[in-house]
């Protein structure tokens, strides 16, 4: 089954304005690309723009393994042979 997957933007109550890649048929957000938004792009102060540009290029990037069947998850817990 084919994953759609999707940015979702919004506004915290501080006025923060944040970003996260969600898994579209569910709405939940997708654990380790969210993950990596925030220790890597928003930890760093970037600003909006870039991290909203880095959750797009994940969402390209997931949609490229998913069509190919690689299993990104996997390949970076096996050490390499």
């Amino acid at each position: 089954m084919e994953k759609n997957y999707r940015v979702t933007t919004f506004v915290m109550d501080s006025g923060e304005r944040y970003c996260m890649v969600v898994d579209h048929a569910s709405g939940l957000p997708m654990y380790y690309p969210t993950l990596f938004l925030t220790t890597q792009i928003r930890n760093r102060e970037d600003a909006f723009s870039t991290m909203l540009a880095a959750a797009s290029n994940l969402v390209m990037l997931l949609r490229f393994v998913e069509s190919r069947d690689i299993d990104l998850q996997q390949r970076f817990e096996s050490p390499r042979v």
